[in-house]
C-alpha cells in the first residue's frame, strides 16, 4: 500500500468537509510527507483509520473557538511501520 495515496485518497472523500461555510472559514491542508516506501497491510482498514482521525479532527475543529489551538498526533501502525498523522489548528 503506498500510505500517500491512502490518506490523499480519504482527503478526497473528505474534501466537501473542508470547504468554508458561513460558520467556518476553509480548512487549508499542508502535506509534509516523508519517503515512506510501500508497505503490505490491509489498505480498507488502514484508510478506514486514516478517515476515522480526520473525521474526528475536523470535527472537533468545528467545535473549537475561533482563536483556540487544537494539536492531534496519531501513531497509526501499517504493516511493520509507524506513520505519523499530525493535526493542527492555530487561530
Amino acid at each position: 500500500m503506498d500510505v500517500h495515496e491512502g490518506i490523499d485518497n480519504t482527503l478526497m472523500i473528505l474534501q466537501h468537509r473542508l470547504k468554508a461555510t458561513d460558520k467556518s472559514p476553509e480548512i487549508q491542508l499542508i502535506r509534509n510527507y516523508g519517503n515512506l516506501s510501500n508497505v503490505e497491510c490491509y489498505a480498507g482498514q488502514v484508510n478506514q483509520v486514516f478517515m476515522n482521525i480526520l473525521v474526528n479532527a475536523l470535527d472537533a475543529l468545528e467545535d473549537s473557538i475561533p482563536n483556540g489551538l487544537i494539536r492531534k498526533s496519531s501513531l497509526i501502525p501499517v504493516g511493520s511501520r509507524l506513520v505519523l498523522l499530525s493535526l493542527i489548528r492555530s487561530g
